[in-house]
């Protein structure tokens, strides 16, 4: 880059414009490793841009479900759940699930998202 030789053993320089295209693929074949994730990504609930994700469910068992799936990535893909900065967007009266808080409001890549109370 730039006349100077970078060696690398593992991964891309910082700002590559690969590393996001080569999170997503390394991503998509952790999902599909995942029975339950691959059913929630097939039906349009698991959204991910980079290491962003979105998960959508409105059921509290299945969010448990989906949450120790996540974290269960962690062994054999490497890849870390950060409990402390994930939310589970809830009208319930429900502080956290599986170590994860639940808020009326949450925020997915910079856009406020709110639970609709009007029915």
């Amino acid at each position: 880059m730039g006349g100077y030789e970078i060696n690398a053993e593992m991964g891309l320089p910082q700002g590559s414009v690969l590393s996001p295209v080569l999170f997503n693929v390394y991503l998509e074949e952790a999902i599909r490793s995942s029975q339950k994730l691959e059913e929630v990504r097939s039906r349009g609930d698991l959204l991910a841009f980079a290491d962003d994700m979105l998960v959508m469910s409105n059921n509290i068992h299945e969010i448990e479900q989906i949450i120790n799936e996540l974290t269960s990535l962690q062994v054999k893909w490497n890849l870390k759940l950060n409990k402390k900065k994930s939310e589970i967007l809830s009208s319930e009266q429900v502080e956290e699930v599986n170590g994860i808080k639940c808020s009326p409001t949450v925020k997915y890549l910079g856009v406020k998202i709110a639970v609709d109370r009007k029915e």
